[in-house]
């Protein structure tokens, strides 16, 4: 009866780690269902496979990104955090935490984060420069702001968020015909935001 026992408990361990998914599996299956919209899903499959393998960064980066899409902005801060722990070089993290601090207007953390991304490799450097010129207006930084997303455009002159901050930033400087291109350019590039700042500033 004992050994009867054995086999069975000795079995299902066998099956368990037949059918328990590589953390490489839980990755593609937790991209998969990003992809499909179902963001709580993938966090599932992104928490089963750091836990099988903890010092995975693309499991946690991706995470921290699947957690912003959520709202859960202090959850993907402390991801990104656990990426640069693992590896203090990565630009993306950065960029990517400052960007979960402007959201949550942090401001001036958001600048810091930015700052050490542009020190590293960043796979979009015209949104960070964007990003942090929006940042800069908020703190007062009227010139940083300018400078970074003159930058911005410079390096995507097809970015309408930047042609919006742009704009904006030109009506608090009082240069109303140079805002009012912008927010044009912006309003061309589909953001709608421009259409009522241009109603309201550009007769």
């Amino acid at each position: 009866m004992k050994k009867i026992l054995y086999l069975a408990v000795a079995l299902v361990f066998i099956l368990s780690a037949c059918t328990q998914k590589t953390p490489k599996e839980l990755l593609d299956s937790a991209e998969a269902k990003v992809k499909a919209g179902e963001f709580k899903e993938a966090i599932v499959d992104f928490d089963k496979a750091i836990e099988l393998e903890p010092g995975n960064t693309q499991a946690l980066f991706h995470r921290g990104n699947t957690k912003t899409c959520v709202s859960d902005f202090k959850g993907a801060i402390e991801d990104y955090g656990k990426v640069l722990i693992l590896d203090p070089k990565d630009g993306n993290a950065y960029a990517c935490r400052g960007n979960c601090k402007k959201i949550t207007k942090d401001y001036t953390g958001a600048i810091i984060e930015f700052d050490n991304a542009m020190k590293f490799k960043v796979n979009e450097p015209a949104k960070v420069y964007q990003l942090r010129g929006f940042c800069k207006m908020q703190t007062g930084d009227l010139p940083g702001s300018q400078a970074d997303l003159d930058k911005a455009i410079e390096l995507n002159p097809n970015s309408a968020d930047a042609f919006l901050y742009r704009g904006q930033l030109k009506i608090q400087t009082g240069v109303l015909p140079e805002a009012c291109a912008d927010l044009a350019k912006a309003s061309g590039l589909g953001q709608k935001e421009a259409d009522d700042l241009i109603k309201k500033h550009c007769k």
